[in-house]
């Protein structure tokens, strides 16, 4: 039984190795197909393009901070979702396997959820502060 969950370890790494390959890769070839920016024109595309850098009020800059803050755990989050469902799927009718699979789905989803909740919270109070009812974030 230990060798079977070791071999089921090793495939599903190997696998998932092969796909960050094959989704990153790609990208990184295309990539190398462009003509490289001259540095004049990088500098200045880098400070336009940051939203931290831009040009705009304070409250603005914070949004966007908690925007990316938010934006990062609600990516862990998925990630938790998607390993409980490893767990679940590889607990071979095992029931303590099963019950922390549960466990870590439902408090996986509550952090989405809590994420999702504070995001919206953020963006209503930011408004509000910002005293336009039409603020939308970027």
């Amino acid at each position: 039984m230990i060798k079977k969950n070791n071999k089921r370890k090793s495939i599903f790494l190997k696998s998932f190795i092969i796909f960050l390959l094959f989704f990153f890769l790609p990208n990184q070839i295309l990539l190398a197909q462009e003509e490289p920016p001259s540095p004049s024109d990088y500098e200045s595309e880098l400070i336009e393009g940051t939203p931290i850098l831009e040009k705009g009020d304070i409250l603005e800059i914070v949004f966007n901070i908690i925007q990316y803050l938010l934006s990062f755990l609600g990516v862990i989050a998925v990630c938790m979702i998607i390993y409980s469902g490893y767990l679940w799927m590889t607990a071979g009718g095992n029931e303590e396997k099963v019950g922390k699979a549960k466990k870590t789905l439902t408090y996986a989803l509550v952090g989405l959820l809590v994420i999702l909740f504070a995001y919206t919270i953020t963006a209503f109070v930011i408004s509000r502060l910002h005293g336009l009812a039409s603020f939308q974030p970027k």
